[in-house]
């Protein structure tokens, strides 16, 4: 991180720049602890932020994005959980569970229309 404020030095940036510099750099320090990106990539874990914003889009865009489309808050939960489900497999084993769960008395009850 050194090396990057003394290029900013050298390059003399304008404040503005530098500002920004500073910013990212003093974010780095501060989130360290964790940054192992090379303990990561040997363990085939992902480093990058794709995968999740991919994981998102699947999830949320595509489905809460439509056009004209309008959410309440608790309804868009609900979908983006059984969307959640869907896409891991295991959609079986919790429809059993929220079944279980709906005659043991468990689950908060759905309001009357």
């Amino acid at each position: 991180m050194a090396t990057i404020r003394q290029t900013a030095s050298n390059r003399r940036l304008k404040r503005a720049d530098r500002h920004a510099l500073e910013a990212a750099v003093d974010y780095l320090h501060k989130n360290s602890i964790y940054i192992h990106y090379a303990q990561f990539l040997a363990k085939g874990l992902p480093i990058a932020t794709g995968v999740i914003e991919g994981a998102c889009r699947y999830l949320v865009q595509d489905r809460m994005g439509i056009t004209g489309a309008r959410w309440g808050l608790a309804v868009a939960e609900a979908v983006l959980k059984m969307r959640a489900v869907r896409t891991s497999g295991d959609w079986t084993t919790t429809g059993a569970f929220t079944c279980s769960a709906n005659m043991r008395g468990t689950t908060p009850a759905r309001k009357a229309a």
